[in-house]
């Protein structure tokens, strides 16, 4: 009890000497050995397909992230078919000819400095998307910006997960928040709907992207947004104390993602 006490008694002393002193205080973040981080996507879209690799920075270090360069990235499916991707830039990794199909389970195998990191990632079947709604958002009647929505039906008896992105030719007035990740978990069978508010106005363009998403990378965005509060992918090559679930194996992070996607485009009136 006498420990308690003055753990408690302690609390206040320590607050005000902190106001006191006005001292910056750096706190002592996990600044782990570099890691390497995987970006990478197969779709069900035109290629080609890019894998970024980088290497992860101390926490308090600038933003500036060291690619890793002369990789052997290599990507399979479950189909027979692979194709070694090319460096088309540092640290820019490209498919040429591979085809992205539906139902097919891809691998990405990725050698670098003498070490060897994987993942798996299956690709769903695309879902058309329902319907798209543009609305005005009023106040004081006024047009303040517009509401995009996005629906569709999930399909009854499986397990789903779906990553819904907007995109405009306006990115300033499109806002930070353009992405939202679903799962069916309990909406298995139903219509749902996915909106997002921004302050696009008259003739921007809109395109909304339904991403039909395996569960390990819908883990990883989730977590992703625990760890750092949105999906900035970038923010977590800063060696964050806790990292986001991945498929990399080796202690990689990052994410390999080989999704199906439906895409519509409009025009705000």
């Amino acid at each position: 009890m006498r420990k308690s006490r003055y753990f408690i008694l302690l609390i206040p002393a320590v607050i005000f000497s902190l106001y006191a002193c006005e001292k910056v205080v750096t706190l002592d973040l996990k600044n782990a050995d570099k890691q390497v981080v995987v970006q990478g996507n197969v779709t069900n879209m035109p290629g080609p397909y890019i894998v970024n690799l980088n290497y992860t920075i101390p926490y308090y270090s600038s933003n500036t992230f060291p690619v890793i360069t002369g990789a052997q990235v290599n990507i399979y499916d479950d189909a027979g078919n692979s194709e070694a991707l090319t460096e088309t830039t540092q640290g820019v990794y490209k498919t040429a000819s591979l085809i992205g199909t539906p139902g097919r389970k891809y691998t990405i195998q990725i050698v670098a400095n003498g070490n060897t990191y994987s993942g798996i990632s299956a690709m769903a079947l695309p879902l058309p998307i329902d319907s798209f709604l543009i609305q005005p958002s009023i106040r004081n009647s006024i047009v303040t910006g517009y509401r995009v929505t996005c629906k569709f039906t999930d399909p009854v008896g499986v397990g789903n997960h779906y990553r819904v992105l907007i995109t405009s030719n306006d990115t300033a007035n499109l806002g930070q928040n353009n992405s939202r990740i679903v799962s069916d978990k309990l909406t298995d069978g139903k219509q749902l709907s996915v909106s997002f508010r921004t302050k696009l106005i008259s003739t921007d363009t809109v395109k909304i992207l339904l991403q039909c998403i395996d569960k390990s990378t819908y883990d990883f965005y989730n977590t992703l947004q625990g760890a750092v509060g949105n999906s900035s992918i970038s923010q977590f090559l800063a060696a964050l104390p806790a990292n986001p679930t991945n498929n990399i194996s080796n202690k990689g992070l990052g994410y390999f993602a080989a999704y199906a996607v439906t895409t519509n485009t409009k025009v705000i009136p």
